[in-house]
């Protein structure tokens, strides 16, 4: 008999019905049991495929990032070689324009060599057809001889003659002296006068200069703004310092709300000393974008090293205070790719001043999302609950704008499209 046969059979499954019949409770237990033994190792075998398909998954994922790091990597690294052989060439036409250029100097050289010797040999000619020779020497006695037989007059009254006119010249000679020595006397003292006076005009300009106020710094904001505020750093030597200075002007902003609505344009400047001639003379400058990421922040030089001289730390309020900032760079392509390659740690970085420690713990399992918004491509960093924690945007080319939610990006966008047109 087949097995279907005896499956179908009445007989056996009444034999099998009262075999469980006649099964103590104790039996039936351990049967059941095996049976939940056996449901409870196909659940542990399904659970561990789920996990083992997951981390498949999450491992392709990371196969996937890595490859496009690597790509990105190559990048930078084909636009090294090719600046290196850029340079390269720039140094090899330098070198051959130097010895082009020394190669000419030596060739004058021996044009003027040339010249010197064939003047000599000229001279040496001249020389050789008499024309140096001395001429006859003529005395006082044959000069007289001469005049008394051409003109007929005594020797006596010729040198009579002679003595008036040497006593003459040498009176000549002298009102000549006088004269000269007068006029350097003159010279002499009109330079002494004009030094004097030139010494008490620069005395008076100094003393002018010194009671005249330096002038104020007018800080130009690069998103229009309701206020200005200041941050002297001249006696500011650490980062930390730097930081609860920017931490107490934003708690004085979140702590008088109503009174500081709007954009706040908070900037940095430091006292140094310059010397001009004996003066020592204080001048007061605006600190710079790469000073500001280098004393203020740990960010890398691959971000700050492509930031123009120009940047903003912002303070945006409505119903909070919400902190943004925006770079200005002349090299867009090196700034962007800088932003794919860290732009979490530069994001997070620069928002550390003013973020609780639950939102820097947020910000760690965040994501970046790719949106679109007022016709502008923004990268925003979610939280695992889809909340939106900070982004960045490009305005224009030059332009980059950090912010923490959409709603503040759209406040911002209006105070900068009233700054400037934007050029895209």
């Amino acid at each position: 008999m087949t097995n279907d046969n005896k499956q179908n059979d009445p007989e056996l499954k009444k034999k099998l019905a009262a075999a469980r019949l006649a099964m103590s409770p104790e039996e039936e237990k351990k049967e059941w049991q095996s049976h939940e033994d056996y449901l409870s190792a196909r659940k542990k075998e399904a659970a561990a495929a789920m996990i083992s398909n997951e981390q498949k998954t999450l491992l392709e994922e990371e196969v996937k990032a890595r490859e496009e790091r690597l790509q990105k990597q190559k990048k930078i690294e084909a636009l090294e070689s090719l600046r290196q052989k850029e340079e390269k060439k720039r140094k090899k036409q330098l070198a051959e324009e130097q010895k082009k250029q020394y190669e000419e100097a030596e060739t004058e050289r021996v044009k003027k060599i040339e010249k010197i010797l064939e003047s000599k040999a000229e001279i040496k000619g001249l020389i050789k057809q008499g024309l140096g020779k001395p001429k006859t020497i003529r005395t006082l006695r044959d000069d007289i001889a001469e005049t008394v037989k051409r003109d007929r007059v005594t020797a006596s009254k010729i040198i009579i003659q002679e003595k008036a006119m040497r006593q003459a010249a040498q009176t000549e000679a002298t009102l000549q002296k006088k004269r000269k020595r007068s006029n350097i006397i003159i010279f002499i003292s009109l330079v002494l006068v004009f030094l004097g006076l030139s010494s008490v005009i620069f005395v008076w300009w100094q003393k002018r200069e010194e009671k005249k106020p330096s002038a104020p710094i007018i800080k130009e904001s690069l998103i229009f703004s309701d206020r200005l505020l200041k941050i002297d750093i001249t006696n500011l030597s650490d980062r930390e310092s730097l930081k609860n200075a920017q931490k107490k002007e934003y708690k004085k902003l979140q702590d008088s709300l109503n009174e500081n609505r709007g954009v706040s344009d908070l900037y940095f400047t430091k006292n140094i000393q310059e010397t001009v001639g004996e003066k020592i003379i204080e001048k007061t400058l605006i600190l710079t974008a790469s000073d500001y990421l280098e004393k203020a922040t740990l960010v890398t030089d691959d971000f700050s090293r492509f930031a123009s001289n120009d940047f903003m730390v912002g303070f945006l309020g409505y119903n909070r205070i919400s902190p943004f900032f925006v770079f200005k760079t002349n090299d867009y392509k090196h700034f962007a790719d800088a932003l794919l390659l860290a732009g979490k740690p530069i994001i997070t970085e620069l928002f550390s001043v003013f973020w609780d420690n639950d939102k820097k713990e947020l910000a760690r399992g965040s994501l970046f999302q790719d949106l679109t918004l007022k016709n502008y491509d923004l990268r925003i960093l979610k939280s695992v609950d889809n909340e939106s924690i900070a982004g960045y945007v490009f305005l224009d080319k030059k332009t980059l704008l950090i912010f923490e939610t959409e709603e503040d990006f759209l406040k911002i966008l209006d105070a900068f499209l009233i700054t400037r047109p934007v050029t895209r």
